[in-house]
């Protein structure tokens, strides 16, 4: 833990806490006074940031050092919260503008959740649903396959063994995402028409697995590049002991015949009788 920074804009010189988040804290502990007694919880936010002025937050009067950072604590928490509230309410406008759901797989999903006696099964030659608030007896509606296969592929459904069709954890979170915003739902796809893929739930269970999945993908193809890598290079090594070999045995032959040559050269002028 890194040891935090003094704060310029907080009077007495003192120190801003630490936060949880990737930005600066407004919020730091300066001292009571000059005899260094205990401390004062200043928040930028709740002054002037502009001008670099703090406001001077819980109680008026200074506090001991503990006392002081456990309610700057608090304090900084509150701005985090905020900020958090804000940053999980983007995420789910994100989500539900990028779901893709029509008012078909809303309807898909929550029956598959299986409450009110609604339910999705496969009876053998295709998918029905009894969607909420039907009879117990019911029969269902036919759905068409492959809408049902896009909303499983995208982790939002689970098929039993059995033939009946529940709602993962990101159906039911998606489905929360939306239970406010229902009139929203885009209308059914055509017939045929279907999109190819409807994108998984930010964050959820199978977003994850498709980023463990792509994680191993990437592991296995460093792997088999190091492989390869490595195989090129004993095949580059042997090629090369190979060609060195190759050379040393056509140097030593031309230097056979070179010898052979002069061998012939010297019987052939006479040069090795030897006349003692």
């Amino acid at each position: 833990m890194t040891t935090p920074a003094r704060a310029p804009w907080i009077p007495g010189g003192g120190t801003a806490l630490e936060w949880g988040l990737r930005i600066a804290c407004p919020v730091g502990v300066g001292p009571a006074g000059l005899s260094g007694g205990g401390g004062a919880v200043w928040c930028l936010d709740c002054g002037d940031r502009y001008a670099g002025r703090p406001a001077q937050v819980g109680d008026d009067h200074h506090h001991r050092d503990d006392d002081a950072h456990h309610i700057a604590r608090l304090h900084a928490d509150e701005h985090e919260g905020e900020f958090r509230r804000f940053v999980a309410a983007e995420r789910t406008r994100e989500a539900r503008e990028n779901s893709g759901w029509t008012t078909r797989v809303h309807a898909l999903v929550a029956a598959a959740t299986g409450e009110d006696y609604s339910g999705v099964w496969w009876d053998g030659s295709g998918y029905r649903l009894v969607p909420a608030g039907a009879r117990i007896d019911a029969k269902g509606r036919r759905v068409r396959r492959r809408v049902v296969e896009l909303v499983i592929a995208a982790g939002f459904l689970r098929q039993e063994e059995n033939g009946d069709v529940v709602a993962t954890a990101d159906g039911r979170a998606m489905l929360t995402i939306w239970r406010h915003h229902r009139t929203h739902l885009a209308e059914p796809w055509p017939a045929r028409h279907e999109p190819q893929a409807l994108p998984p739930l930010p964050g959820g269970e199978e977003d994850q697995r498709r980023k463990e999945a792509a994680r191993q993908r990437q592991v296995e193809m460093e792997r088999r590049h190091a492989e390869t890598s490595a195989e090129l290079q004993r095949l580059r090594e042997r090629a090369e002991r190979e060609y060195q070999v190759e050379r040393a045995a056509k140097r030593q032959l031309r230097a056979d015949e070179q010898a052979e040559r002069e061998r012939a050269e010297r019987a052939r002028s006479g040069q090795d009788i030897d006349l003692t």
